[in-house]
């Protein structure tokens, strides 16, 4: 969650040129999703505290931020009857990580699998996101945007463009 801190601090504090008008499709071999971004993310890569790989698709501008982040799971690290636990964790572990107040919560399913639309008030902004947890894989598909923008054109093309797809193996 440090690093969706970092994320939402580096919006607020740096001006990089706007997206482009471009939407570019991300479909990476073996990760199980594809979504549309509104220009060419960036993937940045890491270790987990329990070294699992954790993967983020990244762009921002001076106005808004768009992520996709995938933590692989260990075997056995969610259960079935860990699932909600666990999505409530996320929940509150991403609003409380970019000081936000959260707004709403609307339980989902994403390809079949439990989810979670949270949005959350944050530094004057809108943080939006969805979680679901799929294929020994959490998915966080996140818009940081202008208040008033969360269920905007754009944030609604990119937010649905997220599919989980048949071949998703760790």
């Amino acid at each position: 969650m440090r690093f969706l801190a970092a994320l939402l601090l580096s919006v607020a504090l740096h001006v990089v040129p706007c997206l482009a008008q471009t939407w570019e499709l991300v479909k990476p071999d073996g990760l199980g999703f594809q979504v549309e971004f509104p220009g060419k993310p960036e993937l940045k890569e890491e270790s987990g505290d329990d070294g699992g790989k954790i993967r983020t698709y990244v762009i921002r501008s001076s106005s808004a931020a768009y992520d996709v982040t995938i933590w692989d799971l260990a075997d056995g690290a969610v259960g079935p009857d860990d699932v909600e636990r666990v999505l409530d964790n996320m929940r509150d572990r991403s609003v409380q990580g970019v000081s936000g107040t959260l707004r709403t919560e609307t339980k989902i399913e994403i390809g079949g699998h439990p989810a979670r639309d949270v949005i959350a008030d944050t530094m004057g902004m809108v943080w939006r996101g969805l979680t679901v947890i799929a294929n020994k894989r959490i998915y966080q598909i996140v818009a940081i945007i202008a208040k008033g923008t969360e269920t905007s054109a754009t944030t609604e093309k990119y937010l649905t463009s997220f599919k989980l797809l048949d071949a998703a193996k760790p």
